[in-house]
């Protein structure tokens, strides 16, 4: 069966690719040329270059080319960076062209998951379910409100992500990992219920061989967490003595209830000490990997954070 992650360069489009590549053909799209570190986790052979997002004829001659059974759509503008201020494109990649991608898709007879976020939702109370009113007022969480495809067969995902990145170090783990020898802020009442990039790829790889005819919206979550209490069992897991300060005057419970995900395909997201766990023995979380040399068996070498507060990443 053959797979197409757009996007394959990102955070969570690379390992995507390796995760899914071990049960299915995978191919990807990349932005710009064949980057080096990919070849770890796609075959140069495999990947579609040239394919910018604002590229939709490139991405629909990848999808015609390929001729996937599904499409797992991994680009988008995320809010860490300085294009999330540039409304026109952010809304172009995050707004419409999930739903130009799904119509290519509908040509070919593939079935597309687009990834959505938690950011889609204001973090006033948390707990939210499919069934709760969007209430995002930022220019990023509207926009992926606005890219979430869920009219049959496709599949939107709702969710948050932590994970390890090709090239760069922005997010909550990187900027833990660099500031962990002096006292960091660890957000008391900052909730989410993520996952790390290597759960969300297993379960995606679930849904396209056991479940492929699951559609329209769901929110994929794990247990609730603060960023104190994460920051905490990373700190474990990896042996380091920190000082996480408790940081009580900020709220955001942007929480997700994935109850209705879990009654509908049988699958368990694993709890956080049991993902944390798992992404040690990748060895993500030692100063090697940061150092630029590869240290798993996936190649992966770099951790970094997606869906938090680019000035501050403790924050959501």
């Amino acid at each position: 069966m053959r797979v197409l992650v757009t996007g394959s360069t990102g955070m969570l489009g690379h390992v995507a690719c390796a995760v899914l590549g071990e049960r299915f053909e995978v191919f990807g799209t990349c932005r710009r040329e064949f980057p080096s570190g990919l070849e770890s986790f796609l075959s140069p052979g495999r990947c579609y270059v040239n394919c910018d997002g604002g590229n939709i004829e490139r991405l629909r001659k990848a999808v015609e080319d390929c001729r996937p059974a599904a499409v797992v759509n991994c680009i988008g503008v995320v809010k860490q960076k300085p294009e999330a201020q540039d409304a026109v494109q952010t809304i172009r990649i995050n707004s419409l062209l999930p739903h130009e991608i799904a119509v290519e898709c509908d040509r070919v007879g593939a079935k597309l998951i687009q990834i959505s976020t938690d950011c889609v939702f204001s973090g006033t109370r948390g707990g939210y379910t499919e069934d709760s009113v969007p209430d995002a007022t930022d220019l990023y969480g509207r926009s992926k409100l606005l890219g979430e495809v869920t009219r049959t067969p496709h599949l939107t995902l709702r969710t948050s992500i932590i994970g390890p990145q090709l090239h760069g170090e922005t997010g909550l783990l990187a900027w833990f990992v660099n500031n962990r020898t002096s006292p960091v802020q660890g957000y008391v009442n900052a909730v989410f219920s993520g996952l790390t990039t290597y759960t969300l790829a297993r379960i995606i790889a679930d849904i396209v061989e056991k479940a492929p005819g699951l559609t329209g919206l769901y929110h994929v979550a794990s247990t609730p967490v603060s960023k104190y209490d994460l920051l905490r069992s990373i700190a474990a897991a990896a042996g380091w003595d920190v000082d996480i300060l408790r940081f009580e005057d900020f709220y955001c419970d942007r929480s997700l209830d994935g109850r209705a995900f879990g009654k509908a395909t049988g699958l368990v997201v694993p709890n956080w000490v049991e993902m944390i766990r798992e992404l040690m023995e990748k060895g993500l979380t030692h100063d090697t990997s940061f150092q630029g040399q590869a240290h798993s068996h996936y190649g992966w070498n770099g951790i970094v954070g997606q869906g938090v507060d680019q000035e501050h990443p403790g924050k959501p």
